[in-house]
């Protein structure tokens, strides 16, 4: 079996009101880039990370379009590391860095030239 076929095998088997409210409240209302986010009882902004992100797009992913993965460079106010990958959803993510046919490309923008608008 590939690396793509047992990724595609794996389920996630997360609770039901945890995959609901994933999806309402991080894919629907996009609460984590329109802040704040609540962990814990406490609101969590991208504008207030600290610690290092390393964040993946991929060119023909049809899910989470690189362009607005890009876009955390414009939320966090911090070091950056950007992989845009040739791959799909799954293919870009998965497959090895010399995967024959596929290509990825690397930016990393420090914190002090971030795009955070504060």
């Amino acid at each position: 079996m590939s690396d793509l076929m047992a990724w595609n095998a794996d389920s996630m088997h997360t609770p039901y009101r945890m995959h609901a409210e994933y999806l309402q409240r991080l894919h629907l209302d996009n609460e984590l880039a329109s802040g704040p986010f609540i962990v814990d009882r406490r609101p969590a902004h991208l504008q207030n990370t600290r610690l290092p992100m390393f964040v993946v797009g991929t060119e023909r992913d049809r899910v989470a379009p690189w362009h607005s993965v890009y876009k955390i460079h414009y939320l966090a106010n911090t070091d950056v590391t950007f992989v845009l990958t040739s791959g799909g959803h799954n293919a870009g993510i998965v497959s090895e860095p010399d995967h024959p046919g596929l290509r990825f490309r690397i930016a990393l923008t420090p914190r002090g030239r971030s795009h955070c608008q504060r």
